[in-house]
């Protein structure tokens, strides 16, 4: 008994537009919206001449603060960091 086949849609490729700077100017939010979507990078051009390039950047990683420091540092031995600096005292007492 033959299978029918899935339909498979194709997978966008994302292209390199060439973009006149008066046209950009009209539509600057939508194609910048668009390279960061996905749908390729923009050349802009003044008289058919290319003076800049959009493209997506890559995400920043971010590096969490806690824990972030682990293995820099070492504690000598002998030392204890959670012990008091000084002795215990009352109000009132002589310092």
């Amino acid at each position: 008994m033959p299978t029918a086949a899935k339909s498979r849609k194709p997978i966008p490729v994302p292209t390199t537009r060439t973009v006149p700077v008066s046209k950009f100017k009209a539509h600057c939010l939508a194609m910048v919206n668009g390279v960061r979507n996905g749908q390729g990078e923009i050349i802009l051009t003044n008289h058919n001449q290319p003076i800049a390039k959009i493209v997506p950047i890559e995400p920043i990683k971010r590096i969490p603060l806690i824990g972030s420091a682990e293995g820099f540092f070492t504690v000598a031995e002998g030392h204890d960091l959670v012990a008091p600096m000084a002795p215990d005292w009352q109000w009132g007492d002589d310092i």
